[in-house]
């Protein structure tokens, strides 16, 4: 079995209003910290577009579907992700991927 077809990618667009830009960017970098201690969390990266301050951008790799669903039931997540950055945005789009 190839084990890379196993894995999920999350892109995650975040538009943020100026006012809440900081907060939401230093609650980020907390989530970061805390999402790469997590056994099937590879890769845990926010971005912000160079011609886009207001827009955040997330890329998170996990080892298969079940570390997403770990990673989403996790006290972080549940408490800085749902329950303070995004009541702070304007909008949240979320895909998960998987290779080719």
């Amino acid at each position: 079995m190839n084990t890379s077809t196993e894995r999920r990618v999350i892109l995650a667009r975040y538009k943020v209003p100026t006012a809440n830009l900081d907060k939401v960017k230093a609650l980020l970098l907390q989530l970061q910290s805390l999402s790469l201690q997590e056994e099937g969390c590879l890769v845990y990266q926010p971005h912000q577009p160079v011609d886009d301050a207001g827009t955040i951008v997330l890329y998170e790799v996990y080892k298969n579907e079940a570390a997403v669903q770990a990673h989403r039931d996790s006290d972080h997540f549940q408490q800085l992700a749902l329950g303070q950055i995004v009541p702070l945005l304007e909008s949240r789009e979320v895909e998960i991927l998987s290779p080719l």
